[in-house]
């Protein structure tokens, strides 16, 4: 059956067969092990240190440390956790909220330059992100007397269906406003994979969706374009006023997916993220035979055998259909991922 969303279809049945190949993969426990994860500072810190993170985590293309090998997210979470380490009060919710935001967002720009100086930095979008920091810390500082446990607690550990929900609080946050909640999932993502929050209600868990992931559902066929126009765009990134076609059939597809793979949505973000940052960017694997990052961020989160072969090759439109790799994912502005 395909579910059609205005210019994009979900091919269920090319789901269920990337959703078959994901039931036999066996997940590395070391992953959960890193250090951002199991950091040995108290527990308000570490869901402190998520919480801001996540907040300005978007469209990071930038972002790197070359000497480090670090790109990405990766650089994030080296940056945050070395703040709640050395400069735990840039986490502190009533600093941030009395702290002027140039201010901030130059002391953000410090933590993300190898050289020590904001000119050096390789985050973007500063003040930006320095708006969002401190509108996620007015939240907690408004409502839960700087406690980010406080806000997790008040949830009742539930997703959906309230008021108090998770979802439901975190959508009137603006860094966290995305109507797919982008932002809410993969911060209820790194709560649980620390061990800090656990939830009542797995079946309202809506899967990550993020540039990457996108990719990786175009290519493979999962999402289907229908709309030739829009399929232009998409080979050609040309940029786009509204990607909500694609993003909206992109979280139904991987719904899909976690159906037949059995798996947690949640876990699925290790694959696809993974996957898409690695195997399936420029010169994907099934014709470069060699991923774009060394190592390969999938085999951080997978057991492979090997991985001179995507792990959905024989699967996947894209390995024989030259039309289908050409698929990027949608090129637009935003905040939301």
């Amino acid at each position: 059956m395909e579910i059609t969303n205005n210019g994009a279809i979900v091919n269920s049945a090319q789901c269920h067969l990337l959703g078959q190949r994901l039931s036999v993969v066996t997940f590395r426990p070391e992953f959960l092990k890193r250090p951002f994860l199991v950091s040995p500072i108290s527990e308000e810190l570490r869901s402190r240190m998520f919480f801001f993170s996540v907040a300005i985590c978007h469209q990071t293309y930038t972002l790197q440390n070359r000497e480090m090998n670090l790109f990405g997210w990766d650089y994030l979470e080296d940056g945050f956790l070395r703040m709640a380490q050395t400069k735990p009060h840039f986490l502190d919710p009533s600093f941030l909220v009395e702290l002027p935001a140039d201010q901030l967002a130059d002391e953000l720009a410090l933590f993300f330059s190898s050289e020590g100086s904001v000119a050096s930095s390789t985050l973007d979008r500063r003040s930006e992100r320095a708006f969002l920091m401190k509108e996620s810390a007015r939240f907690v500082h408004q409502y839960y007397n700087n406690s980010v446990k406080d806000f997790l607690i008040s949830t009742g550990n539930c997703l959906k269906n309230s008021p108090e929900s998770f979802y439901e609080q975190l959508r009137h946050v603006l860094p966290f406003a995305d109507p797919l909640y982008k932002k809410s999932t993969f911060l209820l993502k790194l709560l649980i994979d620390a061990r800090l929050y656990q939830i009542n209600d797995p079946e309202n868990i809506i899967p990550v969706m993020d540039y990457h992931m996108q990719r990786v559902l175009l290519r493979t066929g999962c999402v289907e374009i229908v709309d030739n126009e829009l399929f232009g765009n998409l080979s050609s990134r040309r940029g786009l006023a509204d990607d909500s076609s694609v993003r909206e059939a992109s979280v139904e597809a991987m719904k899909v997916v976690a159906r037949a793979s059995g798996l947690n949505p949640l876990l699925l973000n290790d694959v696809f993220y993974m996957l898409g940052r690695s195997c399936c960017l420029e010169e994907p694997l099934c014709v470069s035979h060699q991923c774009s990052k060394q190592p390969c961020s999938l085999t951080l989160t997978l057991h492979l055998e090997s991985h001179n072969k995507c792990l959905f090759t024989s699967v996947c439109r894209g390995e024989i259909d030259s039309a289908y790799r050409r698929l990027w994912h949608p090129m637009v502005v935003t905040h939301y991922y």
